[in-house]
């Protein structure tokens, strides 16, 4: 996978691409562990939504 951070302060930017075992040992996870860790996030993120929704028409 690939990384892309953006670097940067009030004098400069710079942008860093890093693939897959340079990325890895940076964050130290594996693109799947993030991938599965994204799709988790989304669910709860979704799950919140449906919820806040049925909560505000439930005492509206």
């Amino acid at each position: 996978y690939r990384l892309e951070v953006d670097v940067s302060d009030n004098n400069a930017q710079a942008v860093v691409v890093m693939f897959n075992e340079t990325a890895t040992a940076l964050v130290n996870w594996s693109a799947d562990f993030l991938m599965d860790t994204m799709d988790e996030l989304y669910k709860i993120y979704h799950f919140a939504q449906t919820l806040n929704t049925f909560c505000t028409d439930l005492y509206v």
